[in-house]
């Protein structure tokens, strides 16, 4: 998609007015407060993981498939008359902060690339312990706690196992905070299906096996089902399929694009179900990745000397300002969905950028490694 087509979507979907359902100055002040709350946790959250380029990323996928889980148990379970629309709010944003103890932990244990020693793992285990008192200190100074105060029992908890074997306490079945135990699987289950400094991604069926096989010891049964469903959700609804004509070469390049086409079609799940809190949360994500992986790749294609470089940022920022339209018309309306036009647009806009543009820059990146390789 050229950047003249590009810039002609944009201006269709540019807020200029307010759209039909948006809130009022009074609600839209609430809303942006909450935005600017959201984003405030954000950073927090990814300053604790300031090392890991891919821990802001980590932190939403880990937040929206909480929210997932939540949402599933509220329907569904033992847990239903537990969960409500704000507690499911509540525990979307407080688990960004499930690991903010990790600012305490020494690089060299939390970058090692190896088996950590025991005298390591038990320093790396108190990044529990220390992230529920960091938080629990915050929520003391707000007095209304909120997120800080959910967020404090979820990082001291959320590596605690359903048969007592976990830790920082041993905490055992419903002992364990309902929040930490749905964000255990949705932690778990991320760490093992994206790559990590220590190890390769899983694949998405291996992960869900994983945790489907410890219902009962480390994670809670009635929360695995709850994933289990989501799971299978997620996996109903494909508007665009990766497929190896994609490839531009470069695996690290290949597996965002991977990434971007999930997300398109994690969109379309949230749009199947009405559900508007999930389709805020899918398209946050959609907007950090989409930045992220500009980035990436414009640094790639300069390493690689590619003459089209100038025309390729453009195009990456017309494209970035068309994802944060979309998403400001979802946050400033009431309505729950996105339309079938938005859709097709960016499912376009993903096929042809990857297929098209992108593919202009594979010969150079192939001969950049050729004489990396000689």
């Amino acid at each position: 998609m050229d950047s003249m087509a590009v810039g002609r979507a944009n201006r269709r979907f540019r807020i200029g007015r307010r759209a039909p359902g948006a809130p009022r100055a009074s609600a839209r002040a609430a809303l942006q407060f909450r935005r600017v709350h959201k984003a405030s946790v954000v950073a927090l959250a990814t300053l604790a993981e300031h090392k890991d380029p891919y821990a802001s990323q980590h932190i939403l996928r880990v937040s929206r498939l909480t929210d997932e889980i939540a949402r599933a148990l509220q329907q569904a379970g033992p847990y239903r008359d537990r969960i409500d629309g704000r507690w499911r709010e509540m525990v979307r944003v407080a688990s960004m902060l499930h690991d903010v103890g990790k600012v305490t932990i020494p690089d060299g244990v939390l970058q090692k690339p190896g088996r950590l020693t025991p005298e390591e793992r038990a320093l790396m285990q108190k990044h529990s312990q220390n992230g529920r008192a960091i938080l629990e200190r915050a929520a003391r100074l707000s007095e209304v706690g909120g997120y800080l105060a959910m967020g404090a029992e979820i990082a001291g908890c959320h590596h605690e196992k359903f048969d007592g074997s976990g830790y920082p306490g041993g905490l055992k079945g419903e002992a364990i905070p309902l929040s930490a135990r749905i964000v255990a699987v949705a932690d778990v289950f991320d760490a093992l299906t994206h790559r990590r400094c220590y190890k390769d991604a899983w694949t998405q069926e291996d992960g869900i096996a994983y945790v489907r096989d410890r219902a009962g010891t480390e994670f809670d049964p009635a929360v695995v089902q709850a994933f289990l469903s989501v799971m299978e959700v997620r996996a109903s609804v494909t508007i665009i399929a990766w497929n190896e004509g994609m490839s531009v070469g470069v695996e690290d390049l290949d597996n965002d694009h991977r990434v971007l086409i999930d997300l398109i079609n994690q969109l379309a799940a949230a749009e199947s179900r009405r559900d508007r809190i999930n389709l805020e949360a899918v398209l946050d994500e959609l907007v950090d990745y989409t930045v992220f992986h500009f980035e990436k790749e414009e640094q790639y294609m300069e390493g690689a000397g590619y003459p089209q470089l100038a025309s390729h940022k453009r195009t990456h920022a017309i494209l970035t300002e068309q994802v944060l339209a979309i998403r400001r018309r979802v946050v400033e309306s009431e309505q729950p969905e996105l339309g079938d036009e938005v859709l097709d647009f960016l499912s376009r806009w993903l096929r042809e950028h990857i297929l098209q543009a992108d593919a202009l820059y594979r010969p150079y990146l192939a001969c950049n490694s050729d004489e990396e390789s000689d």
